[in-house]
Formats: structure tokens, sequence, C-alpha cells
């Protein structure tokens, strides 16, 4: 249990550094290249950012961050998974983790946005069958 708790604390400690890097406005803009910035979803629409961290023996890390039209953070959520998996089906699960932690926190206006381009692919089209998204769910 302790493991637990302490590898919390060290997720924790480490998304407080990524937060006053990344929202600190009296710092210089960081060098690592961006896909742009960020847009607001339409009014009244919560917008779930998610992304997975695959670590080689170490497990998945899954993060999600939910936001408003005026880019106000309404809530998050980590999640750490033991074992192996494949990028895209980790990505896959951090976007079904986004969307469950939108449903416990009763946003249901919701759009999804993550990295992974087969997890987008398969989102839109309403895939039916064994895509990433659908094994996570059967």
């Amino acid at each position: 249990m302790e493991e637990g708790a302490a590898g919390f604390v060290r997720m924790v400690e480490e998304y407080k550094k990524y937060a006053a890097a990344v929202f600190c406005p009296s710092r210089a803009p960081a060098q690592v290249p961006t896909r742009g910035e960020w847009r607001a979803p339409p009014t009244g629409v919560v917008r779930i950012n998610t992304d997975a961290e695959v670590r080689e023996g170490r497990g998945v890390g899954l993060g999600v961050a939910l936001r408003n039209e005026r880019g106000q953070l309404l809530g998050v959520g980590v999640r750490r998974i033991a074992g192996t998996f494949r990028p895209e089906l980790a990505e896959a699960w951090a976007a079904s983790f986004g969307v469950e932690v939108a449903r416990r926190l009763n946003y249901a206006r919701v759009e999804l946005e993550c990295d992974a381009i087969n997890v987008v692919k398969d989102v839109i089209s309403r895939k039916v069958g064994k895509g990433m998204v659908i094994l996570l769910h059967t």
C-alpha cells in the first residue's frame, strides 16, 4: 500500500512541476514543440483532454483534464495500471477513462481530445468490432 501511495505522491509532485512550467506566465516559453494553442470548446461543452504514458516495467499512466469554454479546469484524473500495453491501447484506455471521469462529474455535453489518431478515428466512425476503444468496453 505504501508503494501505491508513494507512487501517487510522486505523480502529484510531477504534475506540480508540469503545471508550474505550463501555467506560470512569468516563465520563458518551453522549447518543446506543441500542436498549437488550446482552442475552447463551444459554450456549455466540456473538453476532455487525455493522454497515456507507457513505461517499460512500470506500467501505464493515464491522465485526464476537463475544461470549460473559458479554459477553467473542472476536473482531473490520474490512474496507473500495472502491466505492459501497446501505446495505442493505452491511449484508448486513457480516452475511456476521460469519459468515465466526465460521467462521474455529471458532464453530459463533452468533446474528447487525444493525440492518438487511431483512437480518434475509431470514436469518430463509431466503429463496431474489435477497435481499440471497443476492446475496453467488452
